[in-house]
């Protein structure tokens, strides 16, 4: 299955999503560990890692998915042909889901479709009760296997946010930082969820990704630090861990990359070159003990208020060493004694 959300204020859509996959025994596993240290799951054949980007750019308009993979991007392919047509979008979706169709427990999917008009942000889903409807949402929707703790946390956490009116840019970077956190305490990928979450928005202006991210992945006493470096680039995502090797990886779909050799060849020099900087706008800390997240904005001139992190280059890959101010050390421990179920902090550099 996965885990995607979308969400609305009152100027913009936003849609968030996991990327991990479930295949078969005939298909072999990328990986045995996520980007973010997850475990790959494997039961009864069927085998959980990360490996696509299920979030599609169609026009102006963006759209998750969960379910079978090929059933969806078919419908999101063929919805792609219906935009010239200039139909109304929950029609063109209607003809495009109906004529994918017959559905079953094997080809079953869910969409959140997000996109701006004359009226504002819609935001609109397919499935996401397992109803086989199409649904107008006023505020949130999620679709996926993720269990009721986490949909109510997401939810929770969403409103706070709107109601603090965080600014667009912001809110990715915030949701995302909490996504992120679940499969540090809990072991996701046995219900077909983890890797990276990453997310997108659309307003007036267009569509946006969100802003280059990195984490940290942190002990109490900082002495064993992980990095992970995640960035938008030409409708993809490119990725530098610590805890992978090789320390790259791209994640892609069909609907946005037709073309994987000449995307490469394209992109990845000046990628790779940005991945081992290891240089952000949103640098989010996790501890790995406490839920404690800790997101922090940085311009590229601002000054070194918190933290400053060094690269060095050893065996073909960048390590970063990471230098914390006092505050900053006070703020990534916490208070000793927390009630809540996590705690999150948001600094300007």
């Amino acid at each position: 299955m996965t885990y995607c959300l979308g969400w609305k204020s009152q100027n913009s859509v936003f849609i968030a999503a996991d990327t991990a996959i479930t295949v078969g025994s005939n298909v072999p596993i990328i990986t045995s560990l996520s980007s973010f240290g997850e475990v790959s799951y494997n039961e009864k054949n069927n085998y959980v890692f990360e490996a696509l980007l299920k979030i599609c750019l169609v026009d102006k308009i963006i759209i998750a998915f969960a379910g079978n993979v090929d059933t969806a991007l078919n419908i999101i392919s063929v919805f792609k042909q219906f935009i010239p047509l200039k139909l109304r979008i929950c029609d063109g979706l209607e003809e495009a889901i109906s004529s994918c169709g017959p559905y079953s427990n094997e080809n079953n999917v869910a969409l959140i479709v997000g996109y701006y008009d004359k009226n504002g942000p819609k935001l609109i889903s397919y499935n996401h009760d397992g109803n086989r409807n199409i649904h107008d949402h006023n505020q949130c929707v999620q679709i996926g296997s993720i269990e009721t703790k986490y949909r109510t946390s997401s939810e929770i956490i969403i409103n706070t946010f709107l109601r603090g009116n965080l600014a667009d840019e912001h809110m990715l970077a915030g949701v995302t930082a909490v996504l992120q956190s679940y499969g540090i305490f809990d072991h996701l990928m046995r219900i077909s969820i983890g890797g990276v979450f990453f997310g997108i928005s659309v307003d007036a202006n267009g569509v946006s990704w969100q802003r280059d991210t990195s984490y940290v992945l942190y002990t109490p006493d900082l002495k064993k630090v992980h990095f992970i470096s995640i960035y938008s680039v030409d409708n993809a995502l490119a990725v530098a861990s610590s805890y992978i090797s090789p320390a790259h990886k791209v994640f892609m779909n069909t609907i946005n990359t037709n073309d994987v050799p000449k995307w490469k060849d394209k992109w990845m020099p000046e990628l790779i070159k940005k991945l081992n900087s290891g240089k952000s706008i949103f640098y989010t800390f996790l501890s790995v003990k406490d839920r404690l997240i800790t997101v922090t904005k940085k311009t590229y001139k601002s000054a070194d208020k918190y933290f400053t992190m060094s690269a060095e280059h050893i065996d073909g890959k960048e390590k970063f060493t990471f230098i914390f101010s006092p505050e900053f050390i006070e703020i990534l421990k916490g208070p000793k004694s927390v009630e809540e179920e996590f705690r999150f902090n948001w600094l300007n550099d």
